[in-house]
């Protein structure tokens, strides 16, 4: 296993699990040794064993970090280096020591590190995680100005002009209180306002309007002509308001009855011997000339509440009453449409199991992974249009922060070798929100197995 030396752009991050819980968690920015035991100046106090007092877990020499570990400690390490010489992405320690991929310095065993390995080293109900990620910026304490670290008194001083303004201000304030104390101002009276009062304000007073009444017509007073003119005038006036009685209604139906087209319209039962209405929709009157078949209307029907309205055969004119059910097609056609046929593919997406390391349980997760498969599988769908063969395994790492957010994701293993589906599947899982952890983050490993069918 060639190894690679780590720059100084990347810090150490590691954590400690116990009972499947993070209890601490710290940041190596200067490159320091993390010792493991009881003693009291170790890193963190882990009681087994296999450590004695203190033990050297993680060692910055010859410009790398070394991980020692010793028979009966169990782990994983993975890395995305490609100058590393694995036959799988994550190897055990014992495949380590099998394959003669570490060295051996006592009891000890020493594998060197590259900023991409990350891993972890179990003993008993203790887990240590560390991997190389990029430090956060230190803040920078802020430093104000010389001329802005004075006293507030020692600035008033040295200002001889700002004393200067403050004492004339306060001259000026006493000045005018003592003035306004001296003018006695007394209520001016309402005469006294109107007289100040412009012109243009002046009150307008309004005299009552005099009603005026109609003069009463006295005929005695009237002339021969002007008498005859008010007494025709009397009797328009009773005409206009007198109404027409029911027997003139009556004869004023009768009388429209025989005028106009209204009669073609409303030709009724009792025309037995049909009509122009039976003549012009008969079978060849749309030929006809029109104005011969309305040549021959003799009256108008007034249509009421007795009058039933009927339809009359085209044939022979005959009469009947008119139902819903007489409108009805027939000799319909039927028309068969024809389409294009698509091969269909289906998608099928399997979630493999999954590597947890913290306080939430597989089941909680798969939950909330499930909720969201659509999204995954929108991913795959759209690249699978294009590409009918796609297929393959994509495990995501993520972690899951106290407050149920997701951070970290990062591309653990992708067979499939397709950068739109792996980077659509990290914005996705970049929105999914977990319960939160009770226990400090959660480390999530997660496969996706893609295949199609049809």
């Amino acid at each position: 296993m060639s190894s690679a030396p780590t720059t100084a752009k990347k810090a150490l991050r590691v954590g400690l699990i116990r009972n499947g819980k993070i209890v601490e968690e710290r940041l190596f920015r200067h490159q320091e040794a993390v010792t493991i035991g009881v003693a009291p100046r170790v890193t963190f106090s882990v009681d087994s064993p296999l450590l004695g007092q203190s033990f050297t877990l993680l060692a910055h020499r010859g410009g790398i970090y070394r991980l020692a570990f010793v028979e009966g400690m169990q782990g994983k390490i993975a890395t995305d280096d490609a100058t590393v010489n694995l036959d799988d992405s994550v190897i055990s320690l014992e495949t380590l020591k099998s394959q003669q991929l570490v060295t051996r310095s006592g009891r000890e065993y020493h594998l060197p590190l590259t900023e991409t390995t990350r891993g972890k080293v179990v003993m008993g109900e203790t887990t240590l995680l560390f991997q190389f990620v990029l430090p956060p910026l230190e803040p920078v304490q802020p430093v104000l100005p010389e001329a802005a670290q004075y006293s507030i008194w020692t600035t008033i001083y040295n200002e001889r002009i700002y004393l200067a303004s403050l004492l004339l201000w306060t001259v000026i304030s006493v000045v005018l209180l003592a003035w306004g104390r001296v003018q006695k101002m007394e209520p001016l009276s309402k005469a006294d306002m109107l007289k100040k009062l412009p012109d243009r304000f002046a009150k307008l007073v309004m005299e009552k309007p005099v009603e005026i009444k109609p003069m009463a017509t006295d005929p005695s007073l009237l002339s021969d002509e002007r008498k005859k003119d008010v007494a025709d005038a009397d009797a328009d006036r009773g005409k206009a308001e007198k109404k027409p009685t029911e027997q003139q209604r009556a004869a004023m139906k009768k009388r429209i009855a025989s005028k106009g087209l209204i009669g073609l319209i409303g030709t009724t039962r009792s025309d037995r011997g049909g009509g122009a209405v039976a003549n012009l929709f008969a079978e060849g009157g749309l030929g006809q000339d029109l104005d011969a078949a309305l040549a021959t209307v003799g009256g108008v029907q007034v249509a009421s509440s007795d009058t039933p309205v009927t339809a009359r055969s085209a044939a022979s004119g005959s009469a009947a009453k008119a139902d819903i059910g007489d409108l009805a097609t027939s000799g319909g056609g039927q028309v068969a449409l024809g389409g294009k046929q698509e091969k269909q593919l289906q998608a099928n997406i399997t979630r493999g199991d999954a590597e947890i390391e913290g306080s939430l349980d597989e089941p909680t997760i798969n939950r909330v992974v499930q909720r969201h498969m659509s999204g995954i599988k929108y991913c795959y769908e759209r690249e699978l249009k294009r590409n009918a063969n796609l297929a393959g395994k994509i495990v995501l790492r993520w972690t899951i922060e106290e407050s149920g957010r997701v951070s970290g994701i990062e591309i653990e293993q992708d067979t499939m070798q397709n950068r739109n589906v792996s980077e659509c599947m990290k914005s996705k899982v970049r929105t999914w929100r977990f319960p939160a952890p009770g226990g400090g983050s959660v480390l999530v490993a997660y496969p996706f197995i893609f295949q199609s069918s049809g």
